[in-house]
């Protein structure tokens, strides 16, 4: 008879043998990982010791005290540089716009986070934060070869240094944390080492200089804080618009001009400060220079008058900016006094150099300043902001060759230009007398021809099919200019206009006794002004001017006015100037052969009087247009 067995004591059995054997499992488990643990610092601590014996240490300290050098000298080079070491691309500015998108400064390039390209159109090239890190960390790898083992190997020993690395950095506020990835292999004598990764941690305010300096850029962009400072400078160091109670011109040198306003902008710019602690108000005018830029750093603000830059003055008659005088003219004696109302149009462009200090640290970018007629650019006008190529410039097609001469046919350089509507292009230099290069397609456009010490040329040319043009330069003479007053020559200021001819000039005599002319057909004028002291005593006029009348006539289209009169009180002046000889001549011809052979211009006018009253003044302006200028050379 088979014995019965109980299932439920072999299920009850077989289930505590399982949980003996699951807590077995468990033991061994946590024995394996705390003698793993153990055997792991053991095992790490025996391997520091023997990768860096005592003999290896002195190598591979200067090592890693050489990657925190030569990562140091970069960072600052990245300081220096805008945020780059790897260059941008080099883009070279123009005729119509001094900037490059680069900033030479003491010898080295800075770029641009902000300029206008050479064709007229704003760019920006603002690094970012991991633009950086990837350029500082391969910089960093290629820069290790100039770590010198030169004294170690002269002691006995080996290092090889793999040329296959990499380095990966993090730019923090204070800090610049870099790993390297470069083997490298050490031994002298029977010991020996190779260490793949490197890392060292740099005490440095990059991070939080590139973050003041980029906002100072936007600070700047979003409230055009330069160029509305530049228009303040602008208006109050240079002739812009005005009127000035006098009976003669008023003229500048536009040459004078440009200096005297880079030089303001240079002074006034150096005085701008961001809102701060590190400097204090001495008193309230100064805080007209103190801006928001949202930066507790030190700023400093660099123009310089030798950097790229353009200033143009319209109108320029010649080389002079003249205002002629209202009330002189005939007919305009009710006046009773003159005035003299000027108004000039001035497109600038030149960098500010914008320095962040912290500690000893200083980081620089530079932005390109733009003033487009007198104001800063309007919004929409972000594109072709001064003096843009316009797509006329950019395609150029056809293939022509220019010959450029002097009147003896012998041949010369020249910077070659073409002109189609109201668009000039620069192609190119003609080198040694001859340029072949594509030009703009266009139908009657101009070529046009510049080289120093000759008149500018220009002539016709369509430029649909392939063809050559010669151009014939005329050579500038420089002479020595006389003015003579009823034959004397004098001292009194004088205004010698020769108009026409391929280049026309402007003297202003006797401060400017040195012209330079070329053979051509001129219309000379001449505007002599003595000494005198003219007294106008102050008077009110009464004038009237007829007003439209509202009312139910004017709303069915009939035309009704009513006379509304008012006073008008005009000050006393004093006339130190006055019009008093001149005369002008049209279609004088000026022969090559008498400027080469001559060394003096003598200019002969009339004298018409000496004015001692407003009557006076106008009478002499009435028989300037019937007056000769006589031209001789000795």
């Amino acid at each position: 008879m088979v014995e019965k067995r109980d299932l439920s004591r072999d299920f009850l059995f077989v289930k505590k043998e399982s949980k003996k054997a699951q807590l077995a499992i468990f033991v061994i488990v946590a024995l394996v990982l705390v003698a793993g643990v153990v055997i792991f610092f053991i095992v790490r601590q025996s391997v520091q010791t023997e990768v860096i014996p005592q003999d290896l240490k002195p190598v591979y300290e200067y090592f890693t005290s050489c990657i925190e050098y030569q990562s140091e000298g970069l960072i600052q080079d990245m300081e220096s540089r805008g945020g780059y070491l790897e260059m941008p691309d080099f883009e070279a500015g123009s005729p119509y716009m001094p900037f490059s998108n680069q900033l030479n400064f003491l010898g080295f390039g800075v770029p641009y986070w902000s300029y206008v390209s050479g064709n007229g159109f704003q760019k920006e090239q603002i690094p970012t934060i991991n633009h950086m890190q990837d350029d500082l960390g391969n910089a960093i790898a290629r820069d290790v070869d100039r770590c010198n083992f030169d004294q170690f190997r002269e002691r006995g020993y080996s290092i090889e240094l793999t040329e296959s690395r990499s380095a990966v950095t993090k730019i923090s506020e204070h800090n610049v944390e870099v790993s390297l990835n470069a083997p490298i292999k050490i031994s002298k004598g029977n010991q020996s080492i190779t260490m793949n990764s490197h890392k060292v941690s740099i005490k440095t305010e990059l991070g939080g200089l590139y973050n003041s300096a980029k906002n100072i850029y936007l600070k700047q962009k979003e409230g055009m804080i330069f160029e509305n400072f530049t228009v303040d400078t602008l208006y109050m160091y240079a002739p812009v618009t005005g009127v000035e109670l006098t009976c003669s011109p008023k003229v500048w040198s536009p040459y004078n001009v440009s200096n005297i306003l880079m030089n303001a902008l240079a002074a006034n710019f150096a005085n701008i400060k961001s809102e701060g602690n590190y400097y204090q108000l001495n008193n309230n005018l100064n805080k007209y220079f103190v801006k928001d830029f949202g930066t507790k750093d030190s700023v400093n603000f660099l123009v310089m008058e030798n950097w790229p830059h353009k200033i143009e003055i319209s109108p320029v008659d010649g080389n002079l900016m003249i205002a002629q005088p209202v009330g002189t003219q005939e007919g305009l004696g009710i006046l009773g006094f003159c005035y003299v109302p000027y108004h000039f149009v001035y497109n600038l462009a030149f960098p500010v150099l914008v320095q962040v200090y912290r500690n000893s640290e200083v980081f620089q970018f530079p932005v390109g300043v733009v003033i487009k007629n007198n104001r800063p650019p309007q919004p929409g006008e972000d594109d072709a902001v001064v003096g843009s190529e316009s797509d006329v410039c950019r395609y150029k097609n056809t293939q022509m060759t220019v010959n450029t001469y002097d009147a003896k046919l012998r041949p010369i350089s020249a910077d070659i230009y073409f002109k189609c509507l109201d668009t000039t292009c620069r192609i190119g230099k003609s080198v040694g007398g001859t340029l072949t290069e594509k030009f703009p397609q266009c139908i009657n456009g101009y070529i046009i021809a510049k080289s120093e010490d000759y008149a500018q040329k220009k002539i016709i040319a369509s430029t649909n099919y392939e063809g050559t043009v010669d151009l014939i330069l005329d050579k500038k003479y420089e002479l020595t200019l006389k003015v003579l007053v009823n034959g004397r020559e004098t001292n009194d200021n004088t205004i010698v206009i020769f108009d026409g001819g391929e280049e026309g000039f402007t003297s202003m005599y006797p401060q400017q006794r040195t012209i330079k002319i070329s053979e051509g057909l001129y219309n000379v004028s001449v505007q002599s002004f003595s000494k005198t002291s003219i007294s106008l005593a102050s008077k009110t006029v009464n004038q009237c001017v007829d007003v439209p009348e509202v009312g139910i006539a004017s709303m069915f289209g009939f035309d009704s006015t009513t006379k509304n009169c008012f006073d008008v009180t005009i000050p006393s002046q004093t006339l130190n100037e006055a019009f008093s000889a001149g005369g002008q001549t049209d279609g004088v011809y000026i022969f090559g052969s008498d400027l080469e052979k001559s060394k003096v211009m003598i200019i002969n006018v009339p004298e018409i009087s000496r004015p001692a009253t407003l009557e006076d003044i106008q009478k002499n302006y009435e028989a300037y247009d019937s007056n000769q200028v006589e031209v001789s050379f000795i």
